[in-house]
């Protein structure tokens, strides 16, 4: 079972300087797309990409769809 979200603790975006980009134009980076997959916070890949958003949004499953 999942941990309820209040639980996590706050996303990798919360402080970066990318949020606003990547929430304007629909990118995610590698550590958001961890965050989400374990609920980890890393601070290794910060470079926003639109098929790692997809890959969180939309299922399309790519090189970084994998966990």
């Amino acid at each position: 079972m999942r941990e309820p979200v209040e639980d996590v603790g706050p996303p990798p975006c919360y402080e970066c300087s990318s949020f606003d980009y990547c929430a304007f134009n629909k990118k995610a980076c590698r550590d958001f797309k961890i965050y989400v997959r374990t609920g980890e916070l890393v601070n290794r890949n910060r470079q926003p990409w639109s098929f790692i958003y997809n890959s969180i949004f939309r299922g399309n499953e790519g090189y970084y769809g994998r966990s």
